[in-house]
């Protein structure tokens, strides 16, 4: 008996490791698609998220036939308005709708001034796969180098957000130095 469980524990233990280890993999992954993704802006040129490195990303994942994500929409708008001048930070709206022309006729509706873009076809499906969405409206937030923060952060209408948005924006951003040594840029 006593043989057994060192064996147990000891395929357990490859186990959770190689859990972690795919776990790990997978984050990166989706790091990696934030640096070379491209979606379609308002205007039908293709914009890479890696375009938005350098600010804190506040990502709003939308649709036209979505009530609650259309009723978000004012509390975008008053987040934009407090946020417009503030270049550290970038507010993108994301819309998964597969009728471009609804789209398009919402957005000159409520005429957001925030970047709008539009994914379809296979790149929402990843959109979709990668970041686990399996409802909207989401609302994801990315740092400056385009790491995670939170793929499921709080909603524009909850009064919290801007004192969390306040507390990314005023951490130190970490740097390589040479020979890739960390080192921390404060303000």
């Amino acid at each position: 008996m006593q043989l057994l469980f060192p064996k147990q524990l000891k395929s357990q233990l490859i186990s959770r490791k190689l859990h972690f280890q795919k776990f790990l993999q997978n984050w990166e992954n989706r790091l990696k698609w934030f640096s070379c993704t491209t979606i379609n802006w308002l205007n039908g040129n293709l914009v890479k998220l890696s375009d938005f490195k350098g600010k804190l990303v506040y990502m709003d994942i939308w649709a036209t036939w979505c009530g609650p994500c259309v009723e978000e929409i004012p509390n975008m708008e008053k987040l934009y308005q407090h946020y417009k001048d503030d270049p550290r930070i970038l507010l993108v709206s994301v819309s998964v709708d597969s009728k471009k022309n609804l789209w398009e006729k919402k957005l000159d509706e409520d005429k957001p001034q925030w970047p709008q873009y539009i994914v379809d076809g296979a790149l929402k499906d990843k959109l979709y796969n990668e970041y686990i969405i399996t409802g909207i409206p989401r609302f994801m937030m990315f740092d400056s180098e385009g790491r995670i923060i939170t793929i499921n952060a709080m909603r524009p209408s909850n009064g919290k957000l801007i004192p969390f948005i306040e507390e990314q924006l005023s951490k130190p951003k970490e740097i390589k130095g040479p020979g890739g040594m960390k080192m921390i840029k404060l303000k």
